[in-house]
């Protein structure tokens, strides 16, 4: 089942998702989602959840929250053991949804000079269009990506 893009819009709105926000701990996300399955890093953690990648700080903070977005549909959690699927629309489509619904949208450069993402202006959150021109990846992180040339 794939839902509407209510869930996508809302962390794409706020930088949050399912109730999980910045700053939280690490034992939040276990009490919420269980114990991840896979981790990149464990010093600090750095975990998915289906489609949901968490990067956490040394005290164990959330710093960071992505969504995977590849091929137009991104598998979230919802509880412990419980998924959703979330519907990803095309990306000229969804920054067209995001200035009519949210705010301005403006390019940035957050990880690489050269390599340019949409940034929504009133959440931060980031996003990376593919070749196809797709999605590739929505993030929130604490740290806030620098402007195209900046």
């Amino acid at each position: 089942m794939v839902l509407e893009t209510n869930a996508l819009m809302a962390f794409i709105k706020q930088g949050t998702i399912e109730g999980i926000i910045l700053g939280c701990d690490y034992s939040r996300i276990v009490e919420e989602f269980g114990e991840a399955k896979l981790f990149a890093s464990r010093s600090p953690v750095y975990c998915r959840y289906g489609d949901l990648e968490l990067g956490f700080t040394q005290e164990d903070r959330l710093r960071h929250i992505g969504i995977e977005a590849a091929g137009g549909v991104a598998e979230l959690p919802t509880g412990i053991g419980e998924t959703k699927s979330i519907s990803i629309p095309p990306l000229d489509e969804l920054i067209r949804m995001i200035e009519v619904h949210v705010s301005p949208v403006v390019l940035c450069e957050p990880f690489v000079v050269g390599e340019t993402w949409h940034r929504v202006e009133r959440s931060g959150v980031i996003i990376n269009g593919d070749d196809e021109g797709g999605v590739d990846a929505i993030n929130m992180s604490v740290l806030p990506p620098r402007p195209v040339g900046g």
